[in-house]
């Protein structure tokens, strides 16, 4: 009796510990799938996961989220399509495709607790699509909409001023930037935010003198000689990997421009290490610019520390540009990747006579 009574209660026992999974077990298990994929930087799957379970579950809490994170995929897809830090056909239909996740779930109705999010990141479409105009509409609507609680108001304030600044709307951009220092003085971002605003209070002033010690790729340029045109000033150096990484959309963004009416020179440090110890001399700045092929006049930059030119202009970062407009004032200044044409356009719109 004790034997059968034993082996009934090991029958009973993997019952007892392994109930039949629930169907809220299996919801979770499908949405972890999707956002492991995501996760992966599985952008197609991803998004295919997610937009799955929407449909599938369309009652569901997290439909709407998952709309949203599918949304995420389209964009991490529509990054990885970009050449040079420019639209393909491929990435900007990639682009579209996310912002109409975005605007659904914006106007879902009742509204869901990740819509502040999505409007967030349909105004980012637009920057992803170089429509800083469309973006600015977007982060401006929500900032005045949404309450100053709601952790996605600061995010789009920032991102209002991050339109103006590609606007060349400075003064505007150094307001947002100033309110969301006041709002958020310990937040996630507040580094970045501040370091734009040093940028941003040193624009629409005379652009400094550059101070070279040698130049390659071109006999010597003063300032004087670009009086009247745009001049973009690519900041590198010749240990850099970060700047190499953007040689090459540097190269193109001359190649598309120069045609223009742009002038670019590059400002190289003048040391050859990154810890300073030994400074250039006129041949390995030569074989640098020679090996380098920019395409444009390259300029060894004198002095101590980053190089005289570099400090002048508030450089506090490598790779860094900084953008002059027609009338000798700085306009534009940040990390190479985010200028967008239309900034470039801009300026060149701005006055199309030389001073006489």
């Amino acid at each position: 009796m004790l034997t059968q009574l034993a082996l009934a209660a090991c029958m009973l026992w993997p019952a007892m510990q392994d109930p039949a999974p629930s169907a809220a077990d299996a919801l979770e298990r499908e949405w972890n799938a999707a956002m492991t994929l995501k996760q992966q930087q599985k952008w197609t799957e991803g998004a295919a996961a997610f937009e799955a379970f929407s449909k599938a579950h369309a009652d569901a809490p997290r439909a709407q989220q998952a709309l949203l994170e599918a949304g995420v995929c389209w964009i991490g897809l529509g990054k990885d399509q970009q050449k040079l830090h420019r639209n393909t056909p491929e990435s900007s239909a990639t682009f579209l495709n996310a912002d109409k996740l975005f605007q659904q779930v914006s106007d879902a109705t009742p509204a869901p607790a990740v819509a502040p999010r999505a409007r967030y990141l349909a105004g980012q479409i637009a920057l992803y699509l170089g429509d800083p105009q469309v973006a600015f509409a977007v982060f401006d609507k929500a900032v005045k909409e949404l309450p100053q609680t709601e952790a996605y108001s600061s995010k789009c304030l920032e991102r209002r001023a991050y339109a103006r600044r590609q606007l060349v709307e400075n003064q505007g951009a150094a307001s947002d930037l100033q309110l969301y220092l006041q709002q958020n003085p310990q937040g996630d971002s507040t580094e970045l935010v501040r370091r734009s605003l040093r940028f941003v209070q040193g624009l629409d002033r005379p652009a400094p003198a550059w101070k070279p010690e040698h130049w390659a790729s071109s006999d010597p340029l003063p300032p004087e000689v670009y009086l009247g045109d745009v001049v973009v000033l690519c900041f590198l150096a010749s240990w850099c990997d970060k700047c190499a990484h953007e040689r090459e959309f540097e190269k193109d963004l001359a190649a598309r421009f120069g045609p223009k009416g742009v002038h670019f020179v590059g400002v190289v440090q003048p040391w050859q290490e990154h810890d300073g110890k030994t400074r250039h001399t006129l041949e390995s700045f030569t074989a640098f610019a020679a090996r380098s092929t920019y395409g444009f006049p390259l300029l060894l930059d004198s002095g101590e520390g980053p190089g005289a030119t570099a400090a002048a202009f508030g450089c506090e970062q490598l790779p860094d540009m900084a953008v002059i407009g027609r009338d000798g004032r700085v306009r534009w200044h940040d990390h190479p990747a985010t200028l967008l044409d239309v900034t470039l356009e801009k300026l060149l719109d701005e006055g199309n006579e030389k001073p006489r």
